[in-house]
């Protein structure tokens, strides 16, 4: 008789940690796997947030076949003026798309199985990220019975491909102008010793970090307020800290001499092939932020990236580099509620603090 499936899920700690081992054979066998829903990357981050995510696991007979970690966000329905349960994926704690890991051999009969799971829940929406483009139809296809679903990438992020050297990138993707000023730029100030990158090491990360956020910091509370802005750096300083914890963090400073004159943060996902920019302090238009920017892909091509996305401030800047829009595959779900209750999960109540939602939807405790 042929094994069936089984889902499993995990709500606490304890729960979180007896899936150490399952989870690492799940990133083992998954091809499309990131260091971002790595055990190493998020089981500390759920941890810190107890009370608030769910974790499915999907088993074979006693094989696990595929794992999810999604987040309970408690939302106000403006217009049903009730509670209303959100799923989303447990990225959001961490400020990246995360996904889920599945064993190839398994993924119809795994992802069947997760859609019926996830349809066993009261939930008003689900929002997964970080899904390939062939996952969020066929986890989609096994959810329509709960609402209108769709696999549509929600947004589009700027990004281009990494070609095997640096100066196939100079020749193809940049315009004769941007092409003369970059190279300008490295004979006049790298070579003359003028201008050196140097990256963050442990011994320099907490200053680099506070000197990164200082501006940010400024901005940020003029547009939200203070205390959003407090809240705000010290989600971003600890996703860097996590990053460069993992190995996943490319902080490059531009210094001349002492003097920093620009530094950008990049999230490393060595797995994936890509390399994302996060946070820079300087404008979009600034030269020495075009001059960082093209030593940062210049790195990223050295270690054998695929893809530099940019973090879409300016997108007439980074069309300089040629970058163009990449859908980032989700799935995204309205259920049709026959009953109140079945739209609201008591769980996502827990009072843990949440990073703000920045598109639809606001957490009642965040």
């Amino acid at each position: 008789m042929a094994p069936f499936y089984c889902v499993e899920t995990a709500e606490s700690v304890t729960e979180l940690l007896a899936l150490t081992e399952d989870w690492e054979k799940l990133e083992a066998r998954d091809p499309e796997a990131s260091v971002f829903v790595s055990h190493d990357w998020l089981a500390p981050v759920l941890i810190n947030h107890e009370g608030r995510w769910r974790v499915y696991l999907v088993r074979r007979g006693v094989e696990p076949v595929a794992l999810l970690p999604v987040v309970l966000r408690t939302v106000w329905c403006r217009e049903a003026k009730r509670l209303r349960t959100r799923i989303d994926s447990a990225g959001v704690l961490a400020g990246v798309p995360t996904g889920l890991l599945v064993d190839p051999r398994h993924a119809e009969g795994a992802l069947e199985a997760l859609g019926h799971a996830l349809r066993a829940r009261p939930w008003a929406e689900l929002r997964l990220s970080g899904l390939s483009a062939e996952r969020a139809d066929a986890l989609g296809a096994d959810l329509l019975g709960a609402g209108t679903a769709t696999s549509a990438a929600p947004e589009a992020a700027l990004a281009v491909p990494l070609p095997e050297t640096y100066e196939d990138f100079v020749k193809t993707r940049f315009s004769s102008s941007t092409r003369f000023e970059i190279r300008g730029y490295t004979r006049r100030e790298l070579r003359s010793c003028g201008w050196q990158l140097v990256f963050s090491t442990e011994d320099t990360l907490e200053r680099d970090i506070d000197r990164l956020l200082s501006k940010h910091l400024k901005a940020w509370a003029v547009r939200d307020g203070a205390t959003a802005a407090h809240e705000r750096g010290e989600e971003m300083r600890h996703l860097l800290r996590r990053a460069f914890s993992e190995d996943a963090l490319a902080l490059i400073v531009l210094k001349r001499g002492d003097e920093v004159i620009a530094s950008a943060a990049h999230l490393v996902d060595r797995a994936g092939g890509e390399m994302r920019a996060v946070l820079l302090d300087t404008a979009p238009g600034d030269t020495a932020t075009l001059f960082l920017t093209a030593m940062s892909i210049a790195w990223g091509i050295e270690q054998g990236l695929a893809h530099y996305r940019f973090n879409n401030e300016d997108s007439s800047w980074c069309e300089r580099f040629g970058a163009e829009p990449v859908g980032l595959h989700g799935l995204e779900v309205t259920r049709r509620l026959q009953t109140e209750e079945a739209g609201f999960d008591r769980p996502g109540l827990a009072r843990t603090p949440l990073p703000a939602t920045r598109n639809g939807g606001s957490p009642l405790y965040a």
